[in-house]
C-alpha cells in the first residue's frame, strides 16, 4: 500500500520514512528448538500500546494469533526480535518481560502478551530511562466494535509480516495488501511467498496521514487461506475472562546467544513480594548454569500483576 502524497510534495525520502514507521512495531517470534540448540520462527507479531482496561497494569502488549503458541507451551522458550538495521536486531526473551509468564488468548484466535514496562530490560542506566522499543515502536489501536469491521478494514489495510533472510539469521518486514472478495467473503494477501514470508500473526495496519495504527492480526489455516482477527473492543474485553496459557513446570531453560542479535540485560527482578521465592530460585539457577529459574506461574497470579 503506497503512501498518499502529503500536500502534493512528498519526496521519496519522506515516503520511505513513512513506510518505515509501519515496520518498526513488527516483530519475529521464535521458539527454542528441542535440545536447546538454536531457534525456529513460529510467527510474526506486533507491539502495541493500548489500555485494555484500567485494571490492567500494562499498556504495552505483544499481539499475535494463538496458533503461534501451541504444543508444550513454556514462555521461557520464546523470544521476539525487532529489526534495528540491516545487520542488527533487538532481541527480547519473553520469559524476562511478560508479566506473570502468561499469554492471554480469546476464542477468536487473538493472543496477547502483557509486557512489564518497569522491567530492567526496558529501563536503562542509573536514571532508568525508558527503552526505545517502548518509546518509538508501539502501534496505537483505534477504538472500534466488531460490527462491519470486515467491510471497514478489509480493503485498504496492509499486512506487515516477517520476511526471512534464508542466508542468515536476519529478517526484514514486508508489506502486503489485504483485500476481501465481497461476494465470497474470502481474504487474499498480495504477492505472498510462503517460503520466505511468515503470515501467521502478521500485523494488519491502517495508515492515517503519516501514522500507522494496528487493527488486527492475520490468522492462517493453510498457505493460501487467511483470516483476520480484529483488535476490537469485543476481543479485548474477552481477554478479561479468557484462558491464560501458563508456563509449564520443567528444568531451567538455558538461552542460546545468537551473535547477530543484541542481547537483553539479565532477567528482571519482580517487585511483588509473592515472587521472592522465584527470585531466590533464579539466583541459584544462574550461579549453577546460567539458566532461568524453574517454576511456571498459575494463571490467577496474572490477575494481581498483569491486570
Amino acid at each position: 500500500m503506497k503512501p498518499n502524497l502529503v500536500g502534493g510534495h512528498t519526496t521519496k525520502e519522506e515516503m520511505k520514512r513513512i513506510e518505515k514507521k509501519g515496520e518498526r512495531g513488527v516483530c519475529r517470534i521464535q521458539k527454542r528448538c528441542t535440545g536447546g540448540q538454536g531457534y525456529q520462527t513460529v510467527g510474526s507479531g506486533s507491539l502495541i500500546k493500548h489500555q485494555i482496561d484500567p485494571q490492567w497494569k500494562s499498556k504495552y502488549l505483544i499481539v499475535t494469533t494463538n496458533e503461534v503458541f501451541q504444543g508444550d507451551f513454556d514462555v521461557r522458550k520464546y523470544r521476539v526480535d525487532f529489526v534495528k538495521s540491516r545487520s542488527k536486531m533487538k532481541t527480547l526473551e519473553l520469559g524476562r518481560v511478560v508479566i506473570g509468564g502468561d499469554i492471554f488468548q480469546t476464542a477468536s484466535g487473538l493472543a496477547v502478551a502483557p509486557l512489564d514496562s518497569h522491567s530492567s530490560v526496558f529501563r536503562h542506566g542509573c536514571f532508568r530511562k525508558k527503552c526505545g522499543i517502548l518509546k518509538h515502536r508501539p502501534f496505537e489501536v483505534p477504538s472500534f466494535n466488531d460490527g462491519d469491521v470486515d467491510n471497514a478494514f478489509s480493503n485498504g489495510s496492509c499486512c506487515h509480516m516477517v520476511a526471512e533472510d534464508t542466508s542468515s539469521n536476519l529478517f526484514g518486514v514486508k508489506p502486503h495488501d489485504l483485500t476481501r472478495d465481497a461476494s465470497s467473503g474470502q481474504y487474499a494477501v498480495s504477492n505472498f511467498t510462503p517460503s520466505t514470508r511468515v503470515a501467521l500473526g502478521a500485523a494488519i495496519l491502517r495508515r492515517d496521514g503519516n501514522n500507522w495504527s494496528a487493527v488486527g492480526v492475520l490468522s492462517s489455516s493453510t498457505t493460501d487461506t487467511f483470516r483476520p482477527v480484529w483488535l476490537s473492543r469485543e476481543n479485548f474485553s474477552n481477554l478479561r475472562t479468557g484462558e491464560a496459557i501458563t508456563a509449564i513446570e520443567g528444568d531451567p531453560v538455558v538461552y542460546v546467544e545468537q551473535s547477530s542479535t543484541e542481547q537483553t540485560p539479565g532477567r528482571d527482578k519482580m517487585n511483588n513480594n509473592q515472587h521472592s521465592r522465584i527470585q531466590e530460585e533464579q539466583r541459584e539457577s544462574e550461579r549453577i548454569d546460567g539458566g532461568t529459574p524453574n517454576g511456571g506461574r498459575r494463571s490467577e497470579e496474572i490477575n494481581n500483576k498483569g491486570r
